[in-house]
């Protein structure tokens, strides 16, 4: 769903967007406690799933800045054990455009969301940066995006800096990676 007028005003199109996902994950979650198209389109998707314990419970979307409309890539920072090492880490970068909605911080626009890794059909990442969408979601065989990976890399937006939404068919995502980050 995009909104291609919008001006820098009080805007909150994305803004109710993202509060119906976050409304529709955290029910889909209240009710599985033991276990793309339109923004609307997914949101009905993910509340019209049968209750199996393999259902999706998050819709990832991504975001375009106002103005210029291109799409938010998000960055984050986390903390990275190395290979064969026990207890030594780094610090690495990951950027995505690709976000889960977490929560919203009371009476604000602004949302907490989570940054989400592209992965393909092994689950290995497929990138950690790009200028375009196109970067994120290549077509050749083993570097197709399938899924996403939690991070636990978390980051605030206020959704008044955006103008537009586009939200991904419902997935369930592919558990995080062990580093110390924390949503």
């Amino acid at each position: 769903m995009s909104y291609p007028n919008c001006s820098c005003g009080h805007n909150d199109c994305v803004c109710e967007v993202v509060r119906k996902i976050v409304a529709a994950q955290n029910q889909v979650a209240d009710r599985n406690k033991h276990c793309s198209s339109s923004c609307n389109d997914s949101i009905r998707e993910l509340y019209s799933q049968n209750h199996s314990i393999n259902r999706n419970t998050t819709i990832p979307f991504i975001l375009f800045n106002k103005g210029s409309l291109k799409p938010f890539i998000a960055s984050g920072v986390y903390k990275k054990k190395k290979k064969g090492c026990c207890e030594d880490a780094f610090f690495a970068a990951l950027e995505t455009p690709v976000l889960r909605a977490i929560r919203f911080i009371p009476h604000t626009c602004c949302v907490e969301v989570e940054l989400l890794q592209p992965v393909n059909e092994h689950g290995i990442p497929l990138t950690h940066g790009g200028k375009n969408l196109v970067d994120f979601f290549k077509d050749k065989c083993h570097r197709q995006t399938v899924n996403f990976k939690k991070n636990g890399i978390c980051i605030t937006l206020d959704l008044e800096c955006f103008c537009a939404i586009t939200c991904l068919s419902p997935i369930k995502l592919l558990p995080r990676r062990s580093h110390s980050s924390n949503c």
